[in-house]
């Protein structure tokens, strides 16, 4: 028997985390997501090929230097700076920086040994913030002062050639200051006395005694400025929106690949796998033959939020089976399948340390056996939680989970324990999906018909 799923066993039911942000007050922080972010955004750059606002103030961003317009974002395309004259601005005045106010990117940075800015506001001599990395390799959030500037540093490491979401937010009412990296709280501080800067909102330099100075080398996607404070919840939904990463729709009908409607690359099918065409094309899979589908990993990080979902069909109960897996010789971060030791479907996220977390599980039902069933396995990185679905309704949950990552590949069909092919899947396999971040319930739900 395999040790993919040893765990804790969790309950079905899901109740709502109560964000420890103190900004969120005792709210939900499963409800204050599922409203989304409240009210208009003083600006809103998608940066997906253009410079121009979605907000409803259509403030327009103006290039100066040579950035390029095209380069690979977090979702779509991003705006890449050279880290010596490149920026972007617009002439007005964004917030009041000594009011309540924050600003947020998704951010990949060359570098993290030398000090970068990333978004602020420029005043005549210096700027009325800053969000950037400091020259010790962590991100900062800074805002003027009376008596100097204050600033709030993050806990967390600048990682070169990652894409991360980093949040600053001034808040008035509490004289404090906060950064938020990948959706979580990293760091606070108190900012009493705090001044109002007016002039122009740049994105990627600072000002320093009226000369340009920090100007940043690597690329930017999706800035948001909010003249607001951002309740921790509202940036955990940023930090968390679903950027679909692949989709096998597995229409093929023959051949030994099967394509990815996102990347363009090929799945190749092993053993003998075959394709059955009914009401739907799936990928057919014989346990006993260790037949599975094999696909390079997406652009995903498996420490941080992301979602997988499949159609699956089951021949019987009476084996362990893994639909869907990723993982190297060396760890499993994820396991979506079936137990038969108590009939239950069930999804494991590792620890980063390579060792099983908690997982979560849901009920299965005789009827389930030769029919066609939905499943979406969801990590939520900010809540710490693993989420299975069953036909688009929530089944199963495990709390304060940490998830590990891996270099390996997506598996259709199988696990990898120890660099060998284990818990074949007996049945079939259609449409799977993979997305960074996370899907909603609502979104998670309609995935379930077709």
């Amino acid at each position: 028997m395999s040790h993919l799923f040893t765990g804790t066993v969790t309950t079905n039911a899901i109740p709502n985390a109560t964000a420890s942000d103190p900004q969120n007050s005792g709210e939900s922080r499963g409800a204050s997501i599922a409203s989304g972010i409240n009210g208009s955004p003083a600006g809103h750059w998608t940066l997906n090929g253009d410079l121009a606002d979605g907000s409803s103030h259509q403030r327009t961003l103006v290039a100066t230097g040579d950035p390029s317009l095209d380069a690979v974002g977090y979702e779509g395309s991003a705006v890449e700076f050279d880290g010596s004259d490149d920026w972007l601005s617009h002439p007005e005045t964004l917030v009041d920086t000594s009011d309540s106010f924050s600003v947020a990117a998704w951010v990949n940075p060359a570098t993290a040994d030398a000090a970068a800015t990333v978004l602020s506001q420029q005043g005549e001599q210096a700027d009325g913030f800053r969000l950037g990395v400091t020259a010790e390799g962590t991100w900062s959030f800074s805002a003027s002062g009376v008596g100097g500037p204050g600033s709030v540093g993050s806990a967390e490491q600048v990682e070169p050639g990652v894409w991360t979401h980093v949040a600053g937010v001034y808040d008035a009412k509490r004289q404090q200051l906060r950064i938020y990296v990948d959706g979580v709280l990293s760091g606070a501080a108190d900012h009493a006395d705090a001044t109002r800067v007016q002039g122009p909102f740049v994105v990627g330099r600072a000002l320093e005694n009226g000369v340009h100075t920090e100007f940043f080398a690597g690329a930017i996607d999706e800035v948001r400025v909010y003249e607001r404070d951002l309740l921790g919840s509202e940036v955990a939904l940023a930090a968390s929106q679903a950027v679909q990463r692949a989709h096998y729709a597995m229409e093929e009908a023959d051949g030994t690949t099967t394509r990815d409607e996102v990347s363009g690359r090929n799945a190749v099918l092993h053993g003998g796998a075959s394709w059955e065409v009914q009401e739907f094309t799936s990928i057919v899979l014989d346990a006993e033959s260790e037949q599975y589908v094999s696909a390079s990993l997406p652009e995903l990080r498996t420490d941080r939020s992301y979602t997988v979902a499949a159609w699956v069909r089951m021949n019987d109960r009476d084996t362990q089976k893994v639909a869907l897996s990723i993982g190297d010789a060396e760890a499993a971060p994820f396991v979506l399948g079936y137990r038969p030791d108590d009939r239950r479907w069930a999804m494991s996220v590792a620890c980063s340390s390579g060792e099983d977390c908690e997982w979560a599980e849901a009920p299965s039902y005789w009827d389930q056996v030769g029919e066609w069933v939905h499943l979406t396995a969801v990590y939520d990185a900010v809540a710490q939680e693993a989420r299975l679905y069953v036909d688009g309704r929530k089944g199963g949950v495990a709390t304060g989970v940490i998830g590990g990552t891996s270099a390996g590949e997506l598996n259709v069909g199988r696990a990898v324990r120890a660099g060998v092919g284990a818990d074949y899947w007996s049945g079939a396999v259609d449409d799977v999906k993979v997305y960074s971040g996370v899907l909603d319930d609502r979104a998670i739900f309609q995935l379930a018909f077709r």
